[in-house]
């Protein structure tokens, strides 16, 4: 029967606050270059960008299981994305050489007319922020860096969008009864560091376990997917999308497995965000 499992690898030992402009300095005012509010991005450019999807089910590693059901987060992320507007580029079982390259080609191309630059990796991983490409270990920081405006200036001050699904490490969550509703905060700079406007959604928190389902795909990806495809028509910005996609995974989720040390476990998403400002998703003409 097909069930739920981890996004994880064998066990093994593992490893803001706003800124005022300095004197003399001078706020933008961002309603003036086509942002729906002083406080958003400007998305109204000519294209919205190109998503990324790196999407690991086979490894050549015979210790790392197949991804069963990937496929349906990689269909239920092109949809979403072609939805939003952008340019999708599917990559299946790539290398980690393959990966940088990808990354790199990007790096190098004028994103003048595009709003934004997103990509989702769907793959297993472990603690210290290991990601698994089909041949070698990386982490999501890596690719980051080599988007930052020195490497990529044509998407400087602009949204880096990443989606991870994996484990992050072994430990269960068991949940606990009755807890209070939370809020995340995200606190924004008025400048424009090297590692400003990215963010990390990433399917869980650290050192937890990433659940996916062998038929229905990942519970992160599949409440991310549809998410966006429900409040982006009603106005709603990235961060309030992601709580509730948060919320969703949290409430709705339990894993169901055959291992009751493994069944009845809870999942909370984590977001790591460094954008100065709201992301809306306008349609585009």
């Amino acid at each position: 029967m097909e069930g739920d499992c981890v996004d994880a690898a064998p066990v093994t030992s593992g490893q803001p606050t706003s800124v005022e402009p300095p004197p003399g300095g001078q706020l933008v005012n961002r309603g003036a270059l086509g942002q729906i509010n002083d406080h958003s991005y400007n998305m109204n450019l000519k294209n919205r960008g190109i998503f990324i999807i790196f999407n690991h089910e086979k490894f050549d590693s015979a210790n790392l299981p197949d991804r069963v059901g990937t496929q349906k987060d990689e269909n239920s992320l092109q949809e979403a994305a072609k939805r939003l507007g952008f340019d999708v580029e599917v990559k299946e079982n790539f290398t980690k050489a393959g990966i940088f390259a990808v990354i790199r080609k990007i790096a190098k191309e004028d994103h003048t007319h595009n709003d934004c630059f997103a990509c989702a990796i769907l793959t297993h991983g472990g603690e210290g922020e290991i990601l698994y490409a089909k041949d070698e270990t990386y982490q999501w920081k890596e690719l980051t860096q080599l988007l930052t405006p020195d490497k990529c200036p044509t998407l400087k001050g602009k949204p880096k969008l990443f989606f991870v699904q994996a484990c992050r490490g072994t430990s269960l969550d068991d949940g606990v009864k009755d807890v209070p509703d939370g809020q995340v905060v995200s606190d924004c700079s008025h400048t424009i560091p090297l590692q400003a406007d990215f963010l990390l959604a990433h399917s869980t928190c650290p050192n937890y376990y990433a659940w996916r389902n062998e038929a229905n795909g990942s519970t992160f990806i599949q409440a991310l997917c549809k998410c966006l495809n429900e409040f982006i028509p009603q106005g709603k910005d990235l961060i309030q999308i992601l709580t509730r996609v948060s919320q969703k995974v949290a409430h709705d989720f339990e894993s169901n497995t055959l291992d009751q040390k493994t069944s009845g476990k809870k999942q909370m998403p984590s977001i790591t965000t460094r954008l100065r400002f709201e992301v809306y998703f306008p349609a585009k003409n």
